[in-house]
């Protein structure tokens, strides 16, 4: 429990029955105190800090007999992207339309870039069936109803949405920049300088391939921008909970808003945050297949999976870079970065074999 004297953590959504994983934080989470205060006047019964992530702290309390997150977001003064407002402009759009397995917004923040949501039950699940494969692609059709085209329009686009092929190959060349920028600093760490090597091969390669695809029509490349969706972008099982009866809340949606569906699909055969074997993937593109719809959607698809799977291992290697380490550092103050960043260059180099992944599920 949070006090002024003892600030202990734990993850409120998968806690252990004995009570383990316990980790000290620092004392700057303190203002949650007053936050929650400010809120809650009449006072809170607990407040218990979750589980580090990569962007934010978060707390769960108790208020008026009910249970509440308060989460407080990283904001750099350089950074365009504010990750507050994307996600309550997609909660609240969520809301508008009655989503219902998803956090409900109570009090946001902008000052303290902080935002109070519902509790919401589960636990973060350890394995992946086929009835949560199909939750996730009934809910991705949900939020994609033909009833709400003139709401998804007025959406934010997601971060790093995938506009044109180009455009994701002119991303992931500033990305390779920023670590290639990296080096000089890093040049006691013989294995990120190698790996930056090797990432950069890896992009000339798709560039060349890129350069001598048999392009018909700048259509293929590029879809129309009336066809985007509603997007959760960082779609995944790690920010899914998941109940005794099987049902699946969602949550985080800091990157969320309008994108290609095919971004949306070649990330969720990616994401780092879980594994999904083919018969997973074959399930989820039945589950959204009124969204592939598009003639040039598997064109596109093909174009852009090893560019994303390079772009996930340029992820990994945030670690390096020393704005994104603050975000870390400030959802994680115990954070062990000689360990972090040994697991992390794997993570890319294993991202880097899949560029020739046979497993988008289309023919050839």
């Amino acid at each position: 429990y949070l006090t002024r004297n003892n600030i202990t953590a734990c993850n409120p959504f998968t806690q252990s029955a004995n009570g383990a994983a316990y980790m000290t934080l620092s004392m700057t989470s303190l203002n949650v105190l007053d936050d929650v205060g400010d809120v809650f006047p009449d006072g809170h019964d607990f407040i218990r800090p979750c589980q580090a992530s990569g962007n934010n702290r978060s707390f769960i309390f108790a208020a008026d007999g009910q249970k509440y997150v308060i989460k407080y977001y990283f904001q750099d003064r350089d950074e365009t992207r504010n990750r507050l407002k994307s996600e309550a402009s997609f909660l609240t759009y969520l809301q508008d339309i009655n989503i219902s397995n998803v956090p409900k917004i109570i009090h946001k923040n902008l000052e303290k870039h902080y935002i109070i949501f519902t509790f919401m039950g589960g636990v973060s699940p350890n394995i992946i069936t086929d009835d949560m494969i199909r939750s996730a692609g009934r809910f991705i059709l949900d939020i994609n109803d033909r009833a709400h085209h003139a709401m998804i329009g007025r959406l934010p686009m997601a971060s790093d949405a995938l506009i044109s092929i180009q455009s994701c190959a002119d991303n992931l060349g500033e990305r390779i920049a920023i670590l290639r920028n990296q080096k000089r600093a890093n040049n006691h760490l013989p294995d990120f300088l190698k790996f930056v090597d090797i990432l950069e091969k890896s992009f000339d390669r798709q560039l060349k391939k890129l350069a001598h695809a048999d392009v018909e029509d700048s259509e293929q490349m590029q879809i129309d921008s009336k066809k985007y969706i509603a997007s959760p972008s960082d779609f995944g099982f790690h920010n899914v909970l998941q109940e005794k009866n099987g049902r699946c809340h969602f949550i985080d949606f800091e990157y969320a808003g309008r994108d290609d569906i095919v971004k949306l699909y070649c990330d969720f055969l990616l994401h780092p945050g879980h594994h999904l074997s083919a018969r997973n993937i074959s399930i989820f593109r039945q589950s959204i297949a009124p969204l592939l719809n598009d003639k040039y959607t598997d064109m596109r698809m093909r174009h852009a999976f090893p560019l994303l799977a390079l772009k996930w291992a340029c992820i990994c290697c945030n670690i390096f870079v020393p704005a994104w380490l603050e975000r870390r550092k400030f959802s994680n103050p115990a954070l062990q970065l000689a360990d972090i960043q040994d697991v992390q260059l794997k993570k890319a180099h294993a991202f880097c074999d899949r560029i020739d992944d046979n497993i988008l599920g289309i023919g050839d």
